[in-house]
């Protein structure tokens, strides 16, 4: 027996509903957008269960400027039986990853049909081809001079690096609510999907007097220093746009790698959004 699933999200706000960012600055790295998606409706009892992860690997400059983009998929059948996916992509020349034909990609979804008993799955790779919801922008200063990120490799000084990190989705969005007087009022703000991150990097053993206001530090084992920077890129608990800069002395220096880790907050069940709806409801009693 065949049915046909459709996997279903938006993939028009770039992946925005279920995603994780990863970002890299720093010589040349990447950022990745990764997250679950759901299959189409609750499957029907009997049925196979399909469940698709995506990534969008981003290749960056040290300044954060994107250099390429590519889009991993992962499509996860369980049950028994023979199941047609049809899987929206966001995504361009679409490559197998195990050896099986490449989907026939049809309308901006592709097409799979796929023979499962207990599991199969199914890995591609494409061409992204859309904008990115979060962005990350690395700036440095040597001695109080602006300079580029190549003219900071064998320098000595003092070496300031700012990272500078905005969540893009915002989007004019109609809310109602009660004024003081318990009136209902209605207007349009700014609603950003809301983001929590991690920023973090390892700074070498040539980096001294570390300074990073707001920043968890601690030894990486090897005579360093790591960093770590914890983000909510939404109102009003953190903020859309946010800068995180370190200090050091340096000598002989060079460029080190930083990763920003970003997931969607679920409205149902965050940590975060529970502790800041907590802190407000205390602060307005």
């Amino acid at each position: 027996m065949s049915s046909v699933r459709r996997i279903q999200r938006s993939v028009s706000r770039n992946l925005t509903r279920s995603a994780t960012a990863v970002g890299v600055v720093g010589g040349l790295a990447g950022l990745t957008l990764t997250g679950p998606v759901a299959a189409a409706a609750a499957a029907t009892a009997g049925e196979p269960q399909v469940v698709n992860q995506e990534s969008v690997e981003v290749l960056l400059d040290a300044a954060g400027e994107v250099q390429e983009q590519r889009l991993y998929s992962q499509l996860t059948v369980l049950g028994d039986g023979t199941v047609t996916v049809l899987d929206p992509t966001s995504g361009k020349g679409v490559r197998d990853l195990d050896g099986f034909s490449a989907p026939l990609v049809r309308d901006g979804k592709a097409q799979y049909s796929i023979d499962v008993d207990g599991r199969a799955d199914r890995r591609t790779v494409a061409d992204f081809d859309r904008e990115l919801p979060v962005t990350i922008k690395a700036s440095y200063v040597l001695d109080g001079e602006r300079v580029d990120p190549e003219d900071v490799v064998g320098r000595s000084g003092t070496l300031e690096t700012t990272y500078t990190v905005v969540n893009r989705t915002s989007e004019p969005t109609e809310i109602t609510y009660q004024n003081g007087k318990g009136e209902d009022v209605t207007e349009t703000v700014d609603v950003v999907t809301p983001y929590v991150g991690r920023l973090a990097l390892e700074l070498p053993s040539s980096f001294k007097d570390v300074q990073a206001e707001g920043a968890d530090d601690g030894g990486d084992g090897r005579g360093g220093t790591g960093l770590a920077w914890t983000l909510v890129l939404f109102e009003p608990i953190g903020e859309p746009a946010q800068q995180l800069t370190w200090t050091a002395e340096v000598t002989d220096a060079e460029l080190p790698p930083a990763t920003l880790q970003v997931v969607p907050v679920d409205p149902g069940g965050n940590r975060v959004l529970d502790n800041g709806q907590l802190s407000f409801g205390e602060g307005a009693a």
